[in-house]
């Protein structure tokens, strides 16, 4: 799946073979995310975020792919915001998903929660990939420690209390 150019997207990641991160992507790099094989991306970036793309809904879909938009504050992350992120990414996982932000922060974040409180894997593998991305501050810190303690993984995922409102679904 790897190729080199994913590897040109801006801070792009992929963790085994399932789990593929990176910044904003320009526009020609969104057609080479759908000729990857892609079949959804998920967006954390605000929409007046760094280098955002106002139409990326309309490039995104018209590459063939679904769109899922979920504007996470980098100042004030949100848990209501993980959990949309936990449904949405849980209910599609069976199709590939890349997932972006403006630099790959408040993904790595995102994706290092899922994959312990989702998945179940253990902290100290997910946090050489979280490193890999940057060494949270404070702010970011601060929430994923309390995340860690908060937010549990229900028996089900129409168990979380998410309101889907500010998203679209997918849609190919």
């Amino acid at each position: 799946m790897f190729n080199e150019k994913l590897g040109a997207i801006r801070d792009f990641y992929s963790i085994g073979e399932r789990i593929f991160t990176s910044g904003q992507p320009t526009p020609d790099q969104i057609k080479t995310i759908s000729e990857a094989g892609f079949e959804i991306v998920i967006n954390l970036s605000p929409s007046s975020g760094l280098d955002a793309i106002p139409n990326e809904e309309e490039l995104v879909r018209g590459a063939g792919m679904g769109y899922i938009h979920i504007p996470v504050d980098w100042q004030n992350p949100k848990r209501e915001d993980l959990e949309k992120f936990f449904v949405l990414y849980s209910r599609h996982e069976y199709h590939l998903i890349f997932v972006h932000c403006a630099r790959n922060m408040r993904v790595s974040a995102f994706i290092f929660l899922y994959r312990i409180i989702v998945k179940g894997e253990s902290q100290q593998d997910c946090m050489k990939d979280l490193l890999a991305i940057w060494k949270p501050d404070q702010t970011w810190q601060q929430f994923i420690d309390r995340m860690l303690v908060e937010v549990k993984k229900p028996i089900d995922s129409k168990d979380w209390d998410v309101e889907w409102t500010g998203y679209t679904s997918f849609q190919p």
